[in-house]
């Protein structure tokens, strides 16, 4: 033993028995100390150890009391000591709580849940996440998603050098240390690598619509076959959107993956390594943020290696875990938009992206959810492209790698690849060029509307507004509030109105009002008005308004109403005449010629409900639902608003948009009442001002659910204005819709109501009557032309939309300009119009015979057969009132012969074309006015296919006829060319025959003829087989009586 240690042991000697040391010289050391061949123990670990003492006894004297200390709060000498009552385990300290079995916990269950966070590590690793997710793997990114950073325009000014830049930042400037940790200098790259991505903002405005998420919480349930699969945890950066991503590939290769077979890994079972639960929730989907967030969809996933040695992932492993993480982001979002039922191909694929890294190598992921029925291996299947393993560069040294006197490896950064970080920013922009056609795609509209005003006159009644949208205009939600908006509207058409006018003007009324999108704060809202047409004291004004947001560059439309206004008379009670609108561009031409039919429908609106309700059309509700419902006396409210000077415009009377915001806001509160939560105001049905209202009235406010439907609810509320004495005086009376959004912002289910006796009921049916006028205009007056079915259903209820759509979409036809002449002959001419996928075609000639008695010739269509060989037979099947009428039209079948023109059918075939058509005519609404008659088809349930016939469709067709100089009318035959028509006229179009041309002359000859025959001697016996009592007696009478 060495010197030194037996001078230790000789220090320590006192402590310890004389018996414990042995002889060190034996061991090759010196020592004194006596060789003792039996151990002994210290006197200080052998000493006796005192009995515990025994507690003192409590004696208890009868009649006192024992003083302790415990008041004290501290030890007193002569004082008992306290006792305590002893302590009970209910305490939830997590220190002394001791948890009760799992099979006593309430969520409880006997199926196992099989649960992957972000601390498991699968043992198959990429192949079992494929597996687990039902998803077909490709290696490598897609070429189009690689190639968008290939452009000049997508990449960085001096991309390579601030790349290199940032990875020597993190490597060697952020940190002092010698050889800096991965997971400090992994996580110092991404973040300047993100930050050099958001430099492309200023030419990429979509990538300002997005914001880092740290630290959110994921939780997505699913089945797959008989096993429960939950996602739950903590990861680290997600970037989140305001835009979903799109897909990456086409429906076409989507359905291609239910070929491809899953790879199997048997014997394994698919989940090992996977924490195995019985204590769990069912139905878990959180994507860790609220419903209202305004950054809803996922959109890149950033992992790093976790510090934790202890739980440190292997590459496959890594990548396993990426997978399974993008695949619970992607479900949790399809199950907030599509439900949690299994869906076998989803309406529209959910794309998420991840990118992980450990500092120098990256992994990049894309992956596309295309079905959540995950049940079985057939079927659909979703997608992920993996490209694995990719470095940065090579190597980041602070001192050069030396060996044998030879440097190996230089310090710094050597072998930087520059198309790795190509390949992160090509996902860090996917999404920003579909943005940016999403945006051009929003924007279609209005780009239609403005781009006739550009190429345009200055029109002189065109008042535009702009407004930045402040706190203050906003409410709980921070959007601009619909009273408002309204305010902003009135007062812009106001303006337009007394500018055509050159008087005061009053707002009559306003059109139903569809609020397509909300505006948030720091939004711009821009509202453009002008005349559309005038009549004698009134006119209408179009309102257009759009949303505009300053930092992405983003336009979008909001709503588009229209308002009437009238003229007030002069101060020596007269009326002011309006002067009328000349028209200068396409869509003036167009609004200008509509305007005359919207005005028809306008007043006919309140006859069209009692129609309805009259004729029993109204479906009656669900009575044990409404009984359940909640009482609708419980969602009235009333308030009084005091007129003042600040409420009231430049004529002294209250402005039409500020009782528009009181009615808005007593809405808001009855709907709030019922579906307690905070209600989306969609709608407000066209609506009328019975008078007007002065400073210092009184404007009382009743407002009250009418109906609960599934989505929406309909409050009906009534403003009446008086004095300090006096009657009140009804103001106005509008009926407003309004929605619950829940989750990915569709609406949300809403309790019923029960109607009061009486006046309840009759507002809950006319609640229903209007709500199927809405779905009417709906499908009928805002579906585009070129949507199918195109034959819609005619019924008592729609005729008037049905009318008013036949007669405008002949109207927007005539007043197209880019009208191409194919074929003229002796002043006859044909001309063509392409738009889209739609071919129209016009013949027009001008024939010595009065206007109004070609009108009135060639409206009859049942004599139609005599002139026009296309027509073998036409037939009146009913007459729905003096201006509309539906017929049957039989005309022979239509092939292409050998050398591509139409032939007929023979005789033999016996193939005939029958059509159901809605003719509807019109006489001229003011000078210069066409008359009209518009053809279109309809479906009819008294007259389904016939047997032998096939049955076509006309989308718009029609006559359009002019007066001209010297009792001489222009007469134009117009024809959206559907596949049932375009043969008839292919071969004219394309100059090989002129049918058109002898049609045209045998109608010229028809009308010649009968140029001087009355026309009541014509019509007379047309319409014998007509039902007089039928249920639209009353409406026809009401459209007969109509002045426009």
């Amino acid at each position: 033993m060495f010197p030194e240690a037996t001078r230790c042991l000789k220090a320590s000697a006192p402590l310890f028995s004389k018996n414990v040391f042995l002889n060190a010289s034996a061991h090759g050391g010196s020592s004194n100390l006596p060789l003792r061949r039996s151990l002994g123990v210290s006197h200080c670990l052998a000493a006796k150890v005192a009995p515990p003492k025994k507690p003192r006894e409590r004696v208890e004297i009868p009649g006192l009391e024992v003083v302790t200390y415990g008041d004290r709060m501290h030890y007193v000498p002569g004082l008992a000591k306290p006792v305590y009552p002893s302590w009970e385990r209910s305490y939830k300290d997590p220190r002394y709580y001791k948890s009760p079995p799992a099979q006593e916990m309430a969520l409880y269950k006997d199926k196992p849940c099989y649960v992957f966070n972000q601390r498991t590590s699968v043992l198959e690793g990429v192949r079992q996440a494929a597996w687990l997710t039902k998803t077909s793997v490709m290696h490598g990114l897609p070429p189009h998603l690689v190639s968008l950073s290939a452009t000049a325009e997508n990449q960085l000014p001096n991309q390579d050098e601030r790349v290199q830049d940032a990875i020597k930042h993190a490597r060697f400037w952020d940190t002092t240390e010698p050889r800096p940790r991965k997971e400090r200098y992994s996580n110092t790259l991404l973040l300047n690598l993100l930050h050099l991505c958001a430099t492309l903002q200023p030419t990429h405005p979509a990538v300002g619509r997005r914001i880092l998420a740290e630290n959110y919480s994921l939780a997505a349930t699913w089945t797959r076959g008989e096993d429960l699969f939950q996602i739950r945890g903590q990861n680290g950066l997600l970037h989140c959107s305001m835009d979903p991503l799109p897909r990456v590939c086409e429906e076409k290769e989507v359905f291609e993956t239910s070929d491809q077979v899953l790879e199997s890994f048997y014997p394994v079972s698919p989940t090992i390594d996977l924490q195995q639960v019985n204590v769990y929730k069912e139905d878990v989907n959180c994507t860790g943020f609220r419903g209202d967030y305004p950054y809803p969809h996922a959109h890149t996933l950033y992992f790093l290696e976790t510090p934790d040695p202890n739980f440190k992932l292997r590459p496959e492993q890594f990548r396993a875990k990426m997978i399974m993480f993008t695949f619970g982001n992607a479900l949790a979002r399809a199950h907030k938009l599509y439900g949690t039922q299994p869906q076998t191909l989803l309406e529209r694929p959910v794309t998420v992206q991840a990118v992980g890294t450990n500092g120098r190598i990256f992994q990049f992921l894309v992956f596309q959810l295309n079905t959540t029925d995950l049940s079985g291996d057939d079927g659909i299947k979703n997608q992920v492209w993996l490209d694995e393993d990719v470095e940065l560069y090579d190597f980041a040294k602070v001192r050069p790698l030396i060996k044998k006197k030879e440097v190996k490896v230089p310090a710094g950064l050597t072998g930087y690849k520059p198309e790795t970080f190509s390949k992160f920013l090509a996902l860090y922009l996917h999404g920003a060029e579909s943005n940016v056609w999403m945006t051009s795609t929003l924007t279609d509209d209005l780009m239609e509307e403005e781009e006739e005003d550009e190429e345009s006159c200055f029109n002189p009644t065109e008042v535009k507004m702009s407004q930045i949208v402040m706190p203050c205009h906003c409410n709980h939600r921070q959007e601009l509030s619909v009273g408002q908006l309204l305010k902003w509207m009135d007062s812009t058409a106001c303006l337009s109105a007394e500018t055509h006018a050159g008087s005061l003007c009053v707002t009559a009324s306003m059109d139903d009002i569809h609020f397509e999108h909300t505006i948030s704060v720091g939004q711009v809202v821009n509202i453009r008005a002008k005349v559309n047409r005038a009549f004698n004291t009134s006119m209408e004004v179009g309102i257009h308004v759009s949303c505009e947001d300053l930092f992405s560059d983003r336009h979008w439309r909001v709503c588009h109403s229209y308002a009437t206004f009238v003229t007030q008379r002069t101060n020596t009670g007269q009326k002011v005449t309006l002067r009328p609108v000349v028209p200068q561009s396409q869509q003036e031409h167009v609004e200008y010629s509509v305007a005359a039919e919207r005005r028809r429908v306008r007043m006919l609106h309140s006859d069209i409900i009692k129609e309805l309700l009259s004729s029993g059309s109204v479906e009656q509700a669900d009575s044990s639902a409404v009984c359940s419902g909640m009482a609708a006396e419980k969602t009235r409210v009333e308030s009084v608003e005091l007129v003042l000077p600040p409420h009231a415009n430049h004529q002294v009377n209250t402005f039409g948009g500020q009782i528009m915001a009181w009615m808005v806001n007593v809405a808001t509160i009855a709907a709030s009442r019922l579906c307690q939560a905070h209600p989306t105001l969609r709608t407000i049905d066209m609506f009328t001002f019975r008078g007007p209202s002065q400073v210092g009235d009184r404007l009382l406010l009743r407002a009250i659910v009418n109906n609960a439907f599934k989505n929406s609810l309909e409050v009906g509320v009534r403003a009446e204005a008086y004095q300090e004495e006096g009657p009140n005086r009804h103001i106005n009376s509008a009926f407003m819709i309004f929605e619950v959004l829940g989750d990915g912002g569709k609406p949300s289910p809403l309790p019923r109501i029960r109607p009061e006796p009486v006046e309840g009921e009759r507002r809950f049916q006319e609640a229903i009557a209007r709500k199927k006028i809405r779905l009417d205009r709906k499908y009928i007056v805002s579906r585009k032309q070129s949507e199918v079915p195109l034959s819609v259903p005619w019924e008592p209820r729609n005729q008037v939309y049905l009318s008013y759509n036949n007669v405008s979409a002949l109207k927007m036809l005539a007043a197209k300009k880019n009208w191409r002449l194919s074929t003229e002959k002796d002043k006859v001419r044909l001309y063509t119009l392409e738009q889209k996928s739609m071919l129209s075609f016009r013949v027009e000639a001008e024939v010595d015979v009065p206007a109004h008695r070609a009108f009135c010739l060639l409206a009859e269509l049942s004599n139609r057969t005599s002139w026009d060989t296309h027509y073998k037979k036409c037939e009146l099947i009913h007459r729905v009132d003096d201006d509309d009428f539906i017929y049957r039209v039989v005309t022979p079948s239509v092939h292409q012969s050998a050398v591509g023109s139409p032939t007929s059918s023979s005789q033999g075939d016996r193939i005939l074309q029958d059509f159901i058509l809605l003719a509807s005519k019109r006489k001229p609404c003011g000078q210069g006015d066409p008359y009209v008659i518009a053809l279109r088809s309809v479906s009819l349930s008294t007259h389904p296919p016939f047997e032998g016939y096939n049955r076509g469709e006309v989308l718009c067709a029609g006559f359009t006829i002019l007066e001209t100089n010297n009792n001489m009318s222009l007469i134009s035959y117009y024809n959206q060319a559907s596949p049932e028509v375009l043969p008839y006229i292919s071969t004219d179009i394309a100059g090989l025959s002129s049918s058109f041309y002898h049609t045209f002359c045998s109608c010229s000859q028809y009308l010649s003829r009968n140029r001087l025959q009355p026309a009541a001697e014509e019509l007379a016996g047309t319409y014998e087989a007509t039902e007089t009592n039928s249920p639209t007696h009353l409406l026809s009478e009401a459209l007969h009586s109509t002045k426009l």
